[in-house]
């Protein structure tokens, strides 16, 4: 269902990299939430700066981050997950917004890494987060071609295509977050790894088997999820009962699961 994740809000904005719109007769809230959703590449910007989405959690909180940032920029490299997150902080305090939880999905989990940082935010519950990089946006992939089909090196195609690492976030998206500007106490990542024999998304699961043989991780079609790495660098985390594949774990369903279980935090 599309929905208009504009109206009803006040917007605030510094700059022209994100923007906060927030339901004003829910900005006094004691716990304000604020959703950060994914990241829809720079070819569909223009629809994600246009106020109408697919995604419910843009209208399920006290309010939501977007992205603002201009396509034409001769700086892209500027254009990052640092430079998102500082202007995020700002705008919490020009809205002047404490005990803040935050809800995040895809891409938007890296944001809300960085974010923790601030005595603003309480805690940051990441949904299915590249905060440990993920190979799909690796400029160099096309170097393992010798390992792949000629059908997953289609899908490396379509990968090139969708992604443009001259953007600082897609640099980040390959790289991962740097955990020393984390406060790991305040974030947790919510995820799990998509089942290939009954998952029904043909594209997701050729996701799986093209990151299971590049890194031999499984993942949900896009993001790694490993619990291992997760334990040794310090990173707390809840596995979902299902496995999901990236999509489904962007559904209005699970957003309201990790909401319910945002109140213990």
């Amino acid at each position: 269902m599309i929905i208009n994740y504009k109206k009803g809000k006040k917007r605030y904005k510094i700059n022209n990299l994100g923007s906060l719109f927030i339901y004003e007769n829910r900005i006094k809230e004691e716990e304000p939430t604020i959703y950060i959703g994914g990241q829809l590449e720079h070819r569909m910007h223009v629809l994600e700066k246009s106020g109408y989405t697919n995604d419910a959690g843009f209208n399920m909180f006290t309010g939501n981050w977007t992205y603002d940032y201009p396509i034409t920029s001769k700086q892209k490299e500027k254009i990052n997950t640092i430079h998102f997150a500082e202007t995020f902080i700002s705008l919490l305090e020009k809205c002047n917004l404490n005990n803040v939880k935050v809800i995040t999905s895809s891409y938007g989990g890296m944001i809300g890494a960085y974010i923790t940082k601030s005595k603003r935010v309480k805690s940051v519950i990441t949904i299915h987060p590249p905060i440990l990089g993920t190979i799909l946006a690796n400029p160099n992939i096309f170097s393992l071609d010798n390992r792949l089909s000629s059908y997953e090196k289609n899908i490396l195609k379509i990968c090139r295509l969708i992604v443009n690492n001259k953007y600082g976030f897609e640099q980040d998206n390959y790289q991962g977050i740097d955990l020393r500007k984390v406060d790991l106490n305040k974030l947790i990542v919510v995820g799990s790894n998509l089942n290939p024999k009954k998952d029904n998304n043909k594209l997701l699961i050729e996701g799986y088997n093209l990151i299971k043989k590049l890194t031999g991780k499984k993942s949900d079609g896009i993001v790694v999820f490993d619990p291992k790495l997760f334990d040794q660098k310090g990173i707390n985390y809840i596995k979902e009962e299902h496995h999901l594949n990236h999509i489904e774990a962007l559904s209005e369903t699970n957003l309201e699961k990790v909401f319910n279980l945002s109140k213990k935090y």
